[in-house]
């Protein structure tokens, strides 16, 4: 509603009220809100004339503006409009004396948009004033006649834009981003507004700043802050949900293209990281010398719709093998990898970083200094401003401990190694992650009268680590190849394997910020078989899905089990596929911001003569779908697959693939 509008009109005094001669459907300050008005004159010889109304020349701007008198009823008499000097004007013929009925009527590009109506007395000869009064019912109140996409629509294609489709003209001054949102499901889409009138069509539209993500859920929100062109509010505010098509994955690409590498060392290992945006890091063991020489670290940039860029080594020292890379990308794209570097005569841990905006790597560091044992297993984990955090098992000549070193993006600098623990047994299997403030949680081995799992947490207000702990207590037989997966508000999953005395059974624990780590841990699968190698992810909503290598006693397979948050339990595991004969491994699963996974691993199926690298793809509304081949090479094996997705579900999985002649470097892309 509009209070205390200037207009430059004549003032008439009716009952203590004070009117503004307009034609308005608004209430302005003047006494008591008064009923606003307006007055015509009609002549002896049948001429008819009034001022243009103050509210439809403010909102002409450009809009089509008629105007129809109704006589008693009759036919409608097209009236003129003069915008140089806002006269209204029709021509009626002479009316005999006595009462008369008029209704006037305004369009906008064709759209009724105020009626007002009155009657008269005709006296003869006399020049008559008619006094006008808007009509309550009339077209004022704008409604929305039609979405798109349309309520619940499938399917929908990412680069959409999301319209609405009003009842008439629309104050365009309204039709902003405030009054017309966006909404995923954890965070509101950017995007422009624009608001157009043609044949008619009085539309408003949403264009996302960037694709929307695939396979999710989306409200559209139209607020009654959007006003019509008289300022009258939405009827009723309106909000519509869609849901985007799902992704699927287009052909195989060589990430390291012409490799040299010595078919009898290979190329092994490799991992890949995504940005939110779908930017791309992969970092992989390689020969450099296309002869059994030491073995370094290389990698690749893939950019968002170029694709890969040109191979380059990020370390090159030769002096012996460097191994185990592992790499992370914050949000802006920037990239940390660490690995093991052998000097000649021991193993030490060193890092590399990747700088977006020059799209260069840095210089090798290393990142510890202690010569008294070996260094080896580094994992490191990264927030989103790209402060980061590398664990690794140290030896220290005696015993072998679990060191930190963290990388600070204010300072640019790796810090002061520090121990996560201290003990005087053995240590292996580090696991670190972080959440999006740089708080971080490490996972390990540790012989305590039997391998257990143990833990600590840095906390990034005090910059420190607190004191290990056991969190399972079953010392029945060894625990093993723990994985953690934590999400942003700090929430973690570890699972791990653990040996009853009979089978080796997958078992989880769960961390949560305010009361720590929830006992007893959970036992998420029950075959009377053996189990391998777990991994874990968690979406940001704290859904976790494990996957898992399980033996049937004939064959392995590849199963899966999902955490619900809601429920805070454990589903029933199930496979992922359904090979009768078939070897399968290294499963690694990754989850998108909307809850979708996907899932990978190689495999030998029956009627191949290679193992083969596979995926599966899971929505919470579909579950996981049928697995797929994601490459058909028959001249060898592919192995050590990897996976990563970005905030909208676009992924790329990379694995090595045998040709036949070398062992290179091939990548998919799922979008």
């Amino acid at each position: 509603m509009r209070t205390n509008t200037q207009h430059s009109h004549t003032k008439i005094s009716f009952g203590g009220f004070c009117l503004l001669l307009i034609l308005s459907f608004f209430l302005t300050q003047c006494g008591k809100n008064p009923k606003q008005t307006t007055s015509a004159i009609q002549t002896p010889d049948g001429g008819f004339s009034l001022s243009l109304p103050s509210e439809i020349k403010k909102h002409q701007s450009g809009k089509n503006i008629t105007a129809q008198l109704i006589v008693n009823g009759g036919t409608p008499i097209n009236m003129t409009i003069n915008l140089d000097n806002d006269q209204v004007t029709a021509t009626t013929g002479p009316l005999s004396p006595g009462t008369h009925s008029f209704v006037i009527q305004y369009f906008l590009d064709g759209a009724l948009i105020v009626t007002a109506t009155s009657q008269a007395q005709i006296i003869a000869g006399q020049n008559t004033n008619i006094v006008f009064t808007p009509d309550l019912n009339v077209n004022i109140t704008p409604s929305v006649l039609a979405k798109q996409p349309a309520e619940n629509a499938n399917n929908v294609v990412t680069n959409s834009s999301v319209s609405a489709t009003f009842s008439q003209p629309m104050d365009l001054s309204s039709i902003t981003s405030l009054n017309f949102t966006l909404n995923g499901l954890t965070a509101s889409v950017t995007g422009t507004v624009i608001y157009s009138e043609a044949a008619a069509n009085f539309e408003a539209r949403f264009t996302p700043a960037e694709p929307l993500a695939l396979a999710a859920n989306y409200t559209a929100n139209l607020n009654t802050g959007i006003l019509g062109i008289l300022g009258e509010p939405l009827s009723t505010a309106e909000s519509w949900i869609f849901t985007t098509r799902d992704g699927a994955w287009e052909n195989p690409q060589g990430v390291d293209f012409d490799s040299v590498a010595d078919p009898l060392n290979g190329t092994l290992f490799p991992q890949i990281a995504l940005d939110p945006s779908g930017n791309a890091i992969a970092v992989w063991v390689q020969n450099n010398l296309g002869t059994s020489g030491p073995n370094n670290i290389w990698a690749n940039h893939y950019l968002k719709g170029n694709g890969w860029q040109t191979p380059e080594l990020i370390e090159t020292d030769d002096l012996g093998h460097a191994a185990s890379p592992q790499v992370v990308i914050d949000s802006s794209g920037n990239a940390i990898a660490v690995w093991q570097q052998n000097d000649g005569i021991r193993n030490n841990i060193w890092a590399n970083r990747f700088d977006a905006t020059t799209g260069l790597w840095g210089t090798a560091n290393l990142i510890e200094t202690d010569n008294a044992g070996t260094a080896d297993s580094p994992q490191i984990a990264i927030d989103l401003t790209g402060n980061a955090i590398a664990v690794w098992r140290q030896s220290d000549g005696t015993n072998n401990n679990i060191i930190s070193n963290r990388f600070d993006i204010d300072l640019g600098t790796w810090g002061t190694v520090l121990p996560i623990e201290s003990a005087t047994t053995p240590a292996l299997s580090p696991q670190i992650a972080l959440d999006a403030a740089g708080n971080a949680i490490a996972v390990w081995v540790q012989n305590n009268g039997a391998f257990s799992i143990f833990s600590n947490r840095f906390d990034i207000g005090t910059t420190s680590w607190g004191t290990a702990e056991d969190i399972e207590s079953d010392n029945t037989g060894d625990a093993s190849s723990p994985q953690l997966a934590m999400d942003s508000s700090g929430r973690a999953i570890v699972v791990w394997l653990q040996n009853d005395g009979s089978d080796i059974n997958v078992m989880s624990s769960r961390f949560v910020p305010e009361t720590g780590w929830i006992f007893p841990p959970q036992t998420i699968e029950t075959e009377t078989s053996q189990a391998f190698t777990p991994e874990i992810a968690m979406d940001p909503q704290g859904n976790a899905s494990a996957v898992w290598r399980q033996d049937d006693g004939t064959s392995f397979h590849i199963f899966s089990n999902r955490f619900d948050i809601n429920t805070g339990l454990w589903g029933t595991p199930s496979p992922l596929e359904t090979e009768t004969i078939s070897n399968l491994g290294f499963p690694q699963v990754r989850f998108d911001r909307n809850g979708n996974a996907i899932a990978v691993w190689a495999q030998l199926s029956s009627g191949d003569s290679f193992d083969n690298a596979w995926a599966s793809r899971y929505t919470p509304s579909t579950g996981w779908q049928t697995a797929e081949k994601l490459e058909t090479e028959d001249f060898g094996s592919a192995g050590f697959p990897q996976i990563d997705i970005d905030a909208n579900g676009n992924a790329i999985s990379v694995w090595i693939q045998d040709n036949g002649t070398t062992i290179n470097v091939q990548s998919k892309r799922f979008q």
